[in-house]
C-alpha cells in the first residue's frame, strides 16, 4: 500500500474534518493530516513559502465565503509550477449539476460523497500516487 507526506482537509465543518482525519490516519495512508476550515486557510497555506507540500486535497464544495469551485480556480492562478497537488472533491452534495462542473475541471481529479471511508482513502492514493 502506497503512502504520502500529506493530506490537507479543507471544509467549514470541523466534525468532518476531525472524522475525516481520523479515517485518513487508520487508513495509514499518510505521514500528516492538515485539516483548514476554509477555502481561504487553505490558500494561505499553499502560498506560504516555508510550509510543507501538500500533496492530496479533500475538498469540500459548499463552504461560506469561498466554494470548494472557487478555490480550485483561484489556487490555479496562484500556484507555481512546482508544485503538484491533487485534488479531489469530498462533498455531501450528490447534485448532478456539481458532479456535472467537477467533471469538466482538469484540475479535480475526483468527486466523492461523504463520508470519506479508509477504502476510498487507499483506492485514492493507490490511483494517483
Amino acid at each position: 500500500m502506497k503512502k504520502i507526506a500529506r493530506i490537507m482537509l479543507v471544509d467549514d465543518s470541523d466534525a468532518d474534518n476531525v472524522y475525516h482525519a481520523y479515517v485518513l490516519r487508520k487508513a495509514n495512508v499518510t505521514e500528516e493530516v492538515i485539516s483548514v476550515e476554509s477555502a481561504e486557510a487553505a490558500l494561505a497555506y499553499l502560498a506560504e513559502s516555508g510550509s510543507p507540500p501538500i500533496d492530496l486535497i479533500f475538498l469540500d464544495i459548499n463552504m461560506p465565503r469561498m466554494s470548494g469551485f472557487d478555490f480550485v480556480e483561484a489556487y490555479e492562478k496562484v500556484k507555481s509550477p512546482a508544485q503538484h497537488v491533487t485534488i479531489v472533491m469530498l462533498t455531501s452534495s450528490p447534485s448532478p449539476k456539481d458532479i456535472e462542473r467537477a467533471k469538466s475541471l482538469p484540475e479535480i481529479r475526483q468527486y466523492v460523497t461523504k463520508p470519506l471511508t479508509a477504502a476510498v482513502a487507499i483506492e485514492v492514493v493507490n490511483k494517483y500516487f
